[in-house]
């Protein structure tokens, strides 16, 4: 019969905790790589939908501003030749 002190035992109870905890800490953070990888695609993707329709606009004129919000959520302004706030009523048409 195998026969262990109590000392080895929970050196083996440290070994074993150690490596689920790092095989935790280790998945946890490759999932947030591949989520961080996926919000800054989308970032691109609408910087680049947003460089279009700038240059949409500036056949009629009117540019668009990138803005922050207090909170920190980015924003745009649609504004005229004189970079002030166009009314959304004058660009649907109405």
């Amino acid at each position: 019969m195998f026969r262990f002190s109590i000392r080895e035992l929970m050196l083996v109870t440290l070994v074993v905790a150690l490596s689920v905890a790092w095989f935790m800490e280790h998945r946890r953070s490759q999932e947030a790589v591949k989520q961080s990888e996926k919000l800054l695609a989308r970032n691109r993707r609408l910087n680049a939908e947003m460089d279009s329709i700038a240059e949409q606009l500036k056949d009629y004129g009117l540019g668009l501003l990138r803005t922050m919000y207090a909170d920190g959520r980015p924003g745009a302004d649609v504004f005229g030749t004189r970079k002030e706030p166009v009314e959304q009523t004058s660009l649907l048409g109405n």
